[in-house]
């Protein structure tokens, strides 16, 4: 009786040791990057612009609609461009996020523009694609408040 009870807890110990090597620690790693010195890594340097160029969206609405999906294929916005630099730029590069009134991601795409902007604000009509099959995609069109974030990749000047 206690050779059979020393042998399931062999197996289970077996097993144990078999699920420890494809299940992931659940203590965070450490994932800072640290240069040969030993000092911590900066990444990549900040555009000095990135702070003076803003991008807003103003309104949101359904655009092209699909009657078989029963939803919109397209989100038509109206983007606010200001350019707080000084300075016309002639193009920019970036991911345009927009999140709901508790901070949650609802819609994001990077969005580039390579025409000239000078100092002060100009709009622009976009249209971003939405996924008529996944429901969530969707949800950029039936919210009524949200905030707009922009960050910067690259930005032109002449």
């Amino acid at each position: 009786m206690l050779d059979k009870i020393l042998k399931g807890l062999g197996v289970l110990v077996l097993i144990g040791l078999f699920c420890s090597l494809f299940i992931p620690d659940s203590k965070p790693k450490d994932t800072q990057v640290k240069s040969l010195s030993g000092t911590q890594a900066t990444g990549p340097k900040k555009d000095p612009l990135a702070d003076s160029l803003r991008l807003t969206v103003t309104k949101i609405e359904g655009g092209n609609y699909n009657t078989i999906a029963n939803a919109y294929s397209e989100a038509v916005m109206t983007l606010v461009i200001e350019n707080a630099s000084g300075q016309k730029l002639s193009g920019f590069a970036g991911d345009l996020i927009i999140k709901d009134m508790f901070g949650d991601v609802v819609a994001n795409a990077s969005y580039k523009y390579d025409k000239d902007i000078p100092p002060g604000t100009i709009a622009k009509t976009i249209t971003l694609p939405l996924n008529i099959i996944d429901r969530p995609a969707q949800r950029v069109l039936s919210i009524s408040k949200w905030t707009t974030e922009f960050q910067a990749v690259t930005i032109l000047t002449p």
